[in-house]
């Protein structure tokens, strides 16, 4: 998942997500959940709009950086392309979402961020990555 800079970190950033859910068809809404103590956390607050990107199976290492503390700084990395909406997203992903947040629900130590599709692209031929008890792995 990455985003476009925002007032208080300019360049784009990334993370690392397994909570994103499609939640409506119409309108076209989409979710995804952030902990309070993410070292990100207030850079997503203020981010108004983002892509997701469904990684490929062969994106594994970029699953695992953008998964660590403090690694979400996206400016020098090449697999990262910019889309039509203007947000950055993740080069040869299975799908990406170009999407604007329309709300935001505290769920304990969770933040849930609600956001509408304004666009999409997919790969359907690139299997994608799937995180399952805590392995990441190949879809079949």
């Amino acid at each position: 998942m990455s985003s476009p800079g925002c007032v208080e970190h300019p360049a784009p950033f990334a993370i690392t997500v397994s909570s994103f859910v499609s939640v409506s068809l119409e309108p076209r809404l989409i979710s995804w959940c952030i902990q309070h103590g993410s070292s990100s956390y207030s850079l997503w607050m203020a981010s108004q709009n983002f892509s997701v990107s469904v990684l490929a199976a062969d994106q594994a290492a970029l699953c695992e950086h953008y998964a660590r503390k403090g690694r979400h700084a996206i400016a020098d990395d090449d697999r990262f392309q910019t889309t039509l909406a203007g947000n950055p997203a993740v080069r040869d992903a299975c799908a990406t979402f170009d999407a604007r947040n329309v709300a935001t629900h505290e769920a304990g130590d969770h933040t849930i961020i609600v956001a509408e599709v304004v666009d999409f692209d997919a790969a359907p031929d690139r299997p994608a990555l799937i995180y399952h008890q805590g392995v990441t792995r190949a879809s079949t």
